[in-house]
């Protein structure tokens, strides 16, 4: 069965993050949906 967990994490610096992901060749995507079982969203910041 699927479900959502929520974690509280702080990023203080948003370009290392881009540039972290960059190298690891996947896209930061800003304001957007995660997909769940059956229908199940949840927002991400």
């Amino acid at each position: 069965m699927s479900h959502f967990t929520e974690i509280k994490t702080q990023i203080k610096d948003i370009e290392a993050l881009r540039l972290a992901c960059q190298e690891l060749g996947i896209s930061l995507v800003p304001n957007t949906e995660a997909r769940g079982y059956y229908e199940n969203k949840t927002k991400g910041d």
